[in-house]
């Protein structure tokens, strides 16, 4: 076979396939949600749950110990807050933490046990400078304390 007609049939090959694969996908899907309403059941379900105490946008966050930590981000005038909650889900309650030592945004979180820890990022209000400080909070002792700084650029 020639080339030009070799690349052809493989290019009509491909389009065949992925057709047959979009048309397995939506089959599938609609044979799930046929089966999930026959058994009224829902794949999933939204349920409106207790307010955050504070508007925020652009927070931190990380979930632990069966709770949701939020901290800092822009509250609803745009700021850069250093206020930090927790959500406990199986409560539905809100509990206000120690605030973070600064306002923060942008940070990068990373769990090791008992600790989170905050490498970096954006201080203060838009558009803050990024920071090469890092801080760690300890989930039981509801504390702060200043890691070793990241080596500068």
């Amino acid at each position: 076979m020639p080339s030009a007609v070799l690349h052809l049939f493989t290019r009509r090959i491909h389009l065949l396939t992925l057709a047959a694969l979009c048309l397995f996908l939506f089959v599938g899907l609609g044979l799930s949600r046929q089966a999930a309403r026959a058994q009224n059941t829902q794949l999933f379900s939204w349920a409106t749950r207790a307010n955050s105490p504070i508007p925020r946008s652009e927070a931190l966050g990380l979930a632990a110990e069966g709770k949701l930590y939020v901290f800092g981000g822009f509250n609803s005038a745009l700021q850069a807050t250093a206020r930090s909650d927790t959500y406990d889900p199986a409560n539905n309650t809100w509990r206000r933490i120690s605030d973070m030592p600064e306002a923060l945004t942008h940070t990068p979180l990373v769990r090791d046990g008992d600790a989170i820890w905050f490498i970096g990022g954006f201080l203060g209000n838009h558009p803050g400078p990024s920071i090469n400080r890092v801080w760690v909070y300890s989930i039981s002792g509801d504390s702060w304390r200043a890691g070793r700084r990241c080596p500068p650029r």
